[in-house]
């Protein structure tokens, strides 16, 4: 029986997939939602505050409503850049605030990314891999680590391509960062997908290596 005052287990979960759906959606609809609003006339500062009150409100729904504060800190980390884009457009009143934000997410995964290759650490795709398999074969191994370097130049063009695109014309940068990009991601989850089968016919490979892609989605 649950405690005046207190919400349920299941009724905190709801809220927080609930809250998780809203943040995927406005994420993903991010590059769309701020040229269809900006090529309408409205003000940066307007955009992003109403966008900073979405992600604000969203996320306190999702974790301040369990009673335990330290986790909002936490499960911002992944909006850390988007955030933080908002907050200077809002402050100067610039688009570029806002189209510099698919630059500032694929620059935070390629650093992440990145930094997991490094001498002495595992591969971002490994530590995915092993939560599937944590006795993960050489084989295995030696393929995260590929995928890793792979993901590690995907964001690397994708922050270039996004940004030169940025200058050119925020019609093609729309484009790219709302569509485009994440067909590239699916193609790019295929083409590992198949390449993990034929390698799993080989010695020394698990079939149960999980090496599909990472944990969190920003916009391109």
């Amino acid at each position: 029986m649950d405690l005046p005052g207190r919400r349920s287990p299941r009724a905190l979960r709801a809220r927080r997939t609930i809250a998780t759906a809203i943040v995927a959606a406005v994420t993903v609809a991010y590059p769309l939602v701020v040229f269809a609003t900006l090529d309408r006339g409205a003000r940066p500062r307007t955009v992003a505050a109403i966008l900073l009150l979405v992600y604000g409100l969203s996320m306190a729904a999702g974790r301040l409503g369990s009673g335990r504060i330290q986790r909002a800190s936490a499960a911002a980390r992944p909006l850390w850049p988007v955030l933080g884009c908002l907050a200077v457009a809002a402050a100067i009143d610039h688009p570029w605030a806002l189209y510099a934000t698919p630059v500032a997410i694929n620059l935070a995964m390629l650093l992440v990314f990145a930094s997991s290759l490094r001498a002495g650490r595992t591969p971002m795709v490994e530590r995915f891999a092993r939560i599937a398999d944590p006795d993960l074969p050489p084989g295995g191994v030696r393929h995260c680590r590929q995928v890793t370097w792979v993901w590690t130049v995907f964001f690397a063009l994708n922050a270039i391509v996004t940004f030169a695109l940025a200058l050119l014309d925020p019609r093609l940068w729309a484009l790219h960062t709302g569509l485009f990009a994440y067909g590239a991601m699916g193609i790019l989850f295929g083409a590992e997908y198949a390449v993990r089968k034929i390698r799993q016919r080989g010695a020394g490979f698990s079939p149960s290596v999980a090496a599909d892609e990472p944990a969190s989605r920003p916009p391109a």
